[in-house]
């Protein structure tokens, strides 16, 4: 077996389609699978979880914004997938779904806010990422943290265009990658606390927007093998909201990152159709 055979994604030597969307948790596909249409449940296996599936237009939000734009040759063709919480299983996600010919990763997740103004479930679009998390450390020797994380910069205006056109509340800014959810939550949990609060402290007053677990990993991975990659995220815990305050079900806050990407396609597409604009 080649590495090329490795299949922890269970899609065996099955292709997908070349824009897939990124989730953390497995029961978020379906979520995500309710604003498509023909959606195929493709695999199951461990943390991974796959769908495949066409934008619903007709009767969302997105009607009246891109409907006129709708015709049979505008390909909405996207796939879904889970990768688990972290950088190690995403980075595995990622590249097992690059050989089977996926060009383009939106991920659309959760995370927390810094800054005061950012509130509970709205976006955050990262054109950037500090790398605090360690998987991506072992594609960028020798290099190092020297090697930026950034995101896909048409693909990013494009969510910003999709969510200003949706109206979602939202901000574009740095975020930053950790591997370890509990020191950054409880900094009792790590050995020395005040380094922990140091460090979040610096963050904020550098107007960091907040933290995720996955764009430092999804961001150098797709940079390197030469594919697109974008994270909006859904803010569950919000610096300017009243302490302890997390959103384990973070509601309308991941439906309007869903809706954002979805619509930030579509765009790209009949742009892509009309010939100006070559991905």
């Amino acid at each position: 077996m080649t590495i090329k055979d490795a299949d922890h994604i269970g899609l065996k030597q099955r292709k997908v389609p070349k824009i897939m969307l990124l989730c953390g948790d497995p029961s978020r596909v379906q979520r995500i699978c309710s604003h498509l249409t023909n959606v195929e449940a493709v695999a199951s296996n461990r943390e991974f979880t796959t769908a495949f599936g066409k934008i619903k237009i007709t009767g969302t939000p997105l009607e009246e914004l891109v409907d006129s734009l709708v015709t049979p040759e505008l390909d909405l063709t996207v796939g879904v997938m889970s990768c688990g919480i972290g950088g190690p299983s995403t980075a595995i996600g990622i590249e097992e779904l690059i050989n089977r010919g996926a060009e383009c990763f939106q991920r659309v997740g959760t995370g927390g806010g810094y800054l005061p103004h950012i509130r509970l479930q709205d976006l955050m679009i990262s054109p950037a990422t500090i790398r605090h998390g360690g998987t991506s450390d072992a594609y960028t020797r020798p290099l190092g943290k020297a090697f930026p994380a950034v995101a896909d910069l048409l693909l990013t205006m494009a969510i910003v265009r999709a969510a200003q056109l949706l109206e979602h509340p939202h901000h574009l800014g740095i975020t930053r990658e950790i591997d370890a959810f509990y020191p950054e939550n409880s900094p009792d949990h790590s050995l020395i606390p005040k380094d922990v609060i140091r460090m979040k402290r610096a963050c904020q007053r550098a107007k960091v927007l907040g933290v995720s677990m996955e764009s430092g990993t999804i961001f150098p991975i797709c940079s390197i093998r030469g594919v697109r990659a974008s994270e909006t995220l859904a803010v569950v815990d919000a610096a300017g909201e009243e302490e302890h305050n997390m959103k384990l079900d973070p509601g309308e806050g991941v439906d309007r990152a869903i809706l954002t990407n979805l619509l930030a396609i579509a765009l790209i597409r009949h742009q892509v159709l009309q010939g100006k604009l070559s991905l």
